[in-house]
């Protein structure tokens, strides 16, 4: 009976310990209770206590056990879970290194800020005509490095230096821009003015090694210029492309000569580039505008001189002061391999105090006299260029391209009182371009066709042939040579050809 009891008073305190846990050592134990009734005697409750103390042992050695358990699970999931997030996450991106499309690059582990190191080397062979004043020859035609700079989201810098710029004039781009409007971000410094589409494309990517005499070599837009500007390059996701800006109006590398400022514009729409269909998404048109007094605070000039796309100069260079006016106007169409680009720009250029006149024969005198002015001198040109590439792309390819373009530089008529004094066509060697009242007659016309070989995104292989055409003889480069090595101009009109050879690498 003894037996059977304490088989049941150890059931029931198991039960009891199950169920009450860590309370039941405080509250009294079955033994304690059974022992009060008198249904427990003293030797039973001593093997009662016994039975419940070892099976409080047991029970908290499990607990332990179960407790270590526990704790090692958590460890080992957490080590899992710490070694899962390992592989899930990138790898830091390294803090030097290079890329094809930024170049050398320094930066921080979060990429906030950045510096790029680019440059580029451009190697012309230039081949001429015998019968042209113009030399063959091999030239670095450019040789830049670029520094450009990403502080934080929203702030951009660059800076160029040109190595084969004359005069020590290193720098030919120096600027700071803020986005943190998209589509009103805010620039300032040196860079190009916001003017003509093709002048706009970095010296790399001419088309035809050199960009045209009008939005190049003639001295028809404005290039770099210092300033400040408001723009944005992709507004209303890529249906408008504006800039609008101040700036000296004096080139790079110069301070101004005077209070005036040069306004200068341009708009591009591409109204299409929303739409779902390929063949017009590719169309823009757009317009540019310059204007501004060129005056210094004395009696100072500046100059134009247009040349041809091989830079040749086809016209007398021209002092001028005063209103300085620029107007342009461009399509553009790409679709695939095909691109086709044309452009229209007009010059008016103001000559104050320019001729000096007898008042009393109204003959064009060297000294003393009474300075007037000069008509003004009014110059346009257009190009149309198409390009095709007949395999690949920049990144490795062959394209062909075609430019036809006209440029043409006159002056407004001249005074009645003065022709008679200076009459047109009183043109000779000595004076090939015209006098200096009346300059008429002088167009020049210039086809290029060309082929670009990508060996990659970094290495260009390219070949033109300009034929060049004037419409005055005496502003047409022909020449003969003496016995003696001398050149004697001969007039006698006619085209000029030229053929060039590009090698280019960049990275």
């Amino acid at each position: 009976m003894a037996g059977v009891c304490l088989t049941l008073i150890t059931i029931l305190t198991s039960l009891l310990l199950l169920h009450t846990g860590s309370s039941f050592a405080a509250e009294k134990s079955l033994a304690d209770i059974l022992k009060e009734k008198g249904i427990l005697t003293e030797e039973e409750y001593q093997e009662a206590v016994k039975a419940e103390e070892a099976q409080k042992a047991e029970e908290a050695r499990k607990t332990k056990e179960t407790q270590k358990a526990l704790e090692e699970t958590q460890k080992a999931l957490e080590e899992a879970q710490k070694a899962a997030a390992v592989e899930q996450k990138p790898p830091s991106p390294p803090a030097v290194g290079y890329s094809s499309k930024d170049g050398f690059f320094l930066q921080t582990p979060d990429q906030k800020y950045r510096l790029t190191l680019q440059g580029f080397v451009r190697t012309q062979l230039r081949l001429y005509e015998n019968n042209t004043s113009q030399d063959n020859e091999f030239k670095i035609r450019h040789a830049r490095l670029i520094l450009r700079g990403y502080y934080g989201k929203y702030w951009q810098s660059e800076i160029s230096a040109e190595l084969t710029m004359p005069g020590g004039k290193l720098i030919r781009l120096a600027d700071l821009n803020c986005s943190y409007l998209p589509y009103l971000q805010f620039q300032v410094g040196q860079y190009k003015a916001p003017f003509s589409r093709e002048f706009l494309i970095p010296c790399w990517a001419p088309d035809l090694i050199e960009r045209s005499m009008v939005t190049d070599s003639g001295g028809m837009t404005p290039k770099f210029d210092i300033g400040v500007m408001l723009h944005s390059p992709n507004a209303f996701n890529g249906l408008l492309w504006y800039g609008v800006g101040v700036f000296n109006g004096a080139g790079d590398n110069n301070g101004d000569t005077n209070d005036d400022k040069d306004l200068v514009g341009r708009v591009v729409l591409a109204p299409f580039a929303l739409t779902q269909m390929p063949v017009l998404r590719g169309f823009e048109i757009g317009g540019s505008f310059e204007t501004g007094r060129e005056t210094a605070d004395t009696l100072g000039y500046y100059k134009f001189q247009p040349q041809l796309p091989t830079f040749w100069p086809f016209f007398k260079e021209i002092t001028y002061r005063g209103q300085r006016d620029r107007y342009g106007a461009e399509l553009a169409y790409k679709l695939g391999p095909f691109k086709l680009w044309s452009e229209f720009i007009y010059q008016s250029l103001e000559r104050e105090k320019q001729v000096r006149v007898d008042p009393a024969t109204s003959e064009i005198v060297n000294s003393g006299g009474k300075l007037i002015d000069a008509p003004d001198l009014i110059a346009w040109g257009w190009y149309v260029l198409g390009t095709y590439f007949v395999w690949g792309d920049e990144n490795g390819g062959i394209q062909l391209g075609a430019r036809y373009e006209q440029m043409d530089v006159d002056d407004k008529k001249a005074p009645e009182r003065f022709r008679e004094a200076n009459p047109m066509g009183k043109n000779s060697y000595a004076n090939r371009w015209g006098n200096d009242l009346n300059l008429r007659g002088n167009t020049a016309d210039v086809l290029t066709l060309g082929i670009n070989y990508f060996v990659n995104s970094n290495v260009k292989f390219s070949f033109a042939w300009f034929y060049q055409t004037l419409d005055n003889k005496f502003t047409t480069d022909k020449i003969e040579h003496n016995h003696d090595g001398g050149e004697v101009f001969t007039g006698g009109g006619g085209a000029m050809n030229t053929y060039w050879l590009l090698a280019q690498v960049k990275w």
